[in-house]
């Protein structure tokens, strides 16, 4: 019994030996399956990153290399340059000033009778178009018991028709010699007055009362009288401006009165526009200066005569720049060309390899479009004359950072 018990015991502890040697030996495969599958998938990640990072830096590097392209051939849109040279140049005096009308261009209308005034349009303002016979008003008695003008013609009227029968009358009698020959001239000389009067009196009198009208083709420049307004014979109504001629009047400080009778040129802006208009577009020519400073007047005036466009507006201030002839040669660059840092100016010059270089310079006068040179550049340089903003913002733009440790 024993020896059985023994044999089951050992077939028992065999069996169990083998299980445990057969358990442990598929496990080790498996975690080395997993150790070799773990390696494989790692490696393949490391792979793709290492060449995805590669493919990334590569497209930095070509992206790099197309800004620095750009910006070392300067490649910016709407830009232009200039080749510096010695030009002749006048002295140039900067003034302000105002456009003014021509006085003989301004014409007043009067009233030709006394009256109450009407206004044939409601909307009779400065600036309002005019043509010649436009009527404008009307003057009526509307009852009134003095300077009633609709009273006077009606007066006129008949004193006419009295004068006119009695000159006639004398008329006959002088030929049969039954008057004197100063009784005809009297009877004459009452008509004439009376058929003046009574004409001038008629002369744009309608059945409503006189009529006036635009003297001339032009625009209202002021209006002296309101609708019902009570005015007399010859009392100004309004004023017309004729589009005809317009005055620069500069007024320059008397520190530069020694150079007054060399000015011949006036270059001038309007506050309203960019645009710089020359007198000499203009069929302008000096008219003449102020020999003296009238009351609180501290400058002198100087006086240029222009042809009138709509675009230049009577009354409007200017800045103006007024030059001579030339008197010496310097180099000269737009006034676009000119930047601002800090209170100094600068301009952008082209080197060789085709780089825009900041050069600092030193301004001199400016006469609206150039401005002189005094300092900063030669003869023969390559300067950026429109468009340096933009050459400004784009290097500010490409400029690459550099790269900052943590």
């Amino acid at each position: 019994m024993k020896k059985v018990m023994l044999l089951w015991c050992t077939v028992i502890y065999v069996i169990f030996m083998t299980a445990c040697a057969g358990g442990t030996g598929h496990d080790h495969d498996h975690d080395h399956d997993q150790d070799h599958t773990h390696e494989e998938t790692t490696g393949h990640t490391h792979e793709h990153e290492d060449e995805h990072e590669h493919e990334h830096e590569h497209e930095e590097q070509e992206e790099l290399a197309e800004v620095d392209d750009d910006h070392d051939h300067g490649e910016i849109p709407d830009h232009t340059i200039i080749i510096t040279k010695k030009e002749p140049f006048s002295f140039v005096i900067r003034a302000g000033g105002t456009i003014l009308p021509d006085s003989k261009d301004i014409i007043n209308v009067t009233s030709k009778a006394s009256g109450i005034v009407r206004l044939t349009d409601h909307f009779l303002f400065p600036g309002m178009k005019v043509r010649r016979g436009t009527p404008l008003f009307v003057i009526t008695g509307d009852e009134l018991t003095i300077d009633n003008t609709e009273v006077a013609l009606l007066e006129a009227a008949s004193d006419y028709e009295r004068t006119k029968t009695q000159y006639e009358r004398a008329s006959r009698l002088i030929q049969d010699k039954l008057i004197t020959m100063d009784h005809y001239l009297e009877a004459r000389n009452e008509f004439e007055k009376a058929e003046i009067r009574y004409n001038n009196l008629k002369s744009g009198f309608s059945a409503n009362g006189s009529i006036v009208t635009a003297p001339y083709d032009g625009y209202i420049n002021q209006v002296y009288i309101t609708e019902g307004s009570k005015v007399s014979a010859g009392e100004t109504l309004l004023s017309v401006i004729i589009e005809h001629n317009l005055v620069l009047r500069a007024d320059v400080s008397p520190a530069h009165l020694s150079r007054l009778n060399e000015i011949n040129h006036a270059s001038f802006r309007m506050v309203y526009s960019d645009r710089l208009y020359q007198t000499s577009e203009l069929n302008g020519r000096k008219i003449s200066h102020a020999r003296s400073m009238a009351g609180n007047d501290y400058y002198i005036p100087v006086f240029f005569r222009l042809d009138f466009i709509p675009e230049i507006i009577p009354g409007t201030y200017v800045d103006i720049y007024l030059s001579g002839s030339p008197d010496r040669e310097c180099i000269t660059v737009p006034n676009s060309a000119i930047l601002e840092e800090f209170g100094r100016y600068y301009v952008f010059v082209e080197d060789e390899e085709h780089h825009f270089i900041k050069r600092f310079i030193e301004k001199g006068m400016t006469n609206g479009t150039l401005t002189e040179v005094l300092a900063g550049l030669s003869e023969n340089e390559v300067v950026v004359a429109t468009g340096a903003y933009a050459i400004k913002m784009s290097q500010m733009t490409t400029a690459v950072p550099h790269s900052h440790s943590h």
